[in-house]
């Protein structure tokens, strides 16, 4: 969350870790955006509930059952500034993939009403899964998209590189020279990521896996096409 937010720029919930107890253990907190300081609460729907996705069927992947291209569709029908918010949204999976969040589901999305406007909310739940699990790439089961053609990579590893995300930038509506910009921000590492991950808790073993993990990330990412 604080490398989204301090290296990326990328709007978040306030967050930090406080220690308690008598084994000293580490609670993560995160302040609520979608409540005012007179206590009113803003309207959020997550994009399960926005997609009406759920468990009423006893589907328990019912948050898994989609694809991002889903999500992008129901921001451009649902909020006017969608050009922004779409942008917004892109550089999020963008940094899923890159810091290998594959637990990025319907749920870990939301709009939220801001006066008369639905927006996208801020990012939450942003965290390395790859430190604890194997997973997959992606969280969504239809993956970035079915209506874009996969790179040689993709097709041939079963992992995106740039050109599949550049692909789908397009295709859900967003401009070349943005959609470039975006991706040069995640070729490379930035210093200041490793001095965050650096400084955090992990233990010493685990802040190398850490920047390991990101490193073979983005070697994947720009990988030709």
């Amino acid at each position: 969350m604080q490398i989204a937010s301090q290296v990326y720029g990328i709007a978040t919930a306030l967050n930090g870790l406080c220690f308690s107890g008598k084994h000293n253990r580490a609670v993560y907190l995160t302040r609520r955006f979608d409540i005012l300081p007179d206590g009113s609460k803003l309207q959020m729907e997550d994009f399960a509930s926005v997609l009406g996705s759920s468990d009423i069927l006893g589907d328990k992947y019912y948050k898994y059952n989609a694809s991002y291209e889903d999500i992008a569709a129901s921001i451009k029908q649902n909020v006017a500034a969608w050009k922004v918010d779409l942008e917004r949204f892109f550089e999020l999976l963008v940094f899923n993939f890159i810091y290998a969040n594959g637990d990025a589901h319907l749920k870990n999305f939301s709009l939220i009403r801001q006066g008369s406007d639905l927006r996208l909310a801020p990012a939450y739940d942003l965290i390395n899964t790859s430190l604890h699990i194997n997973g997959d790439d992606f969280a969504l089961t239809g993956g970035l998209s079915s209506n874009i053609n996969k790179s040689e990579v993709y097709c041939n590893t079963a992992h995106p590189c740039r050109v599949d995300f550049k692909s789908f930038g397009l295709h859900i509506g967003l401009r070349d020279v943005r959609v470039e910009r975006l991706l040069d921000k995640y070729s490379v590492l930035p210093p200041k990521a490793i001095t965050l991950v650096g400084r955090s808790f992990l233990d010493d073993k685990s802040k190398r896996l850490y920047l390991r993990i990101v490193g073979e990330r983005i070697a994947r990412f720009n990988r030709a096409g």
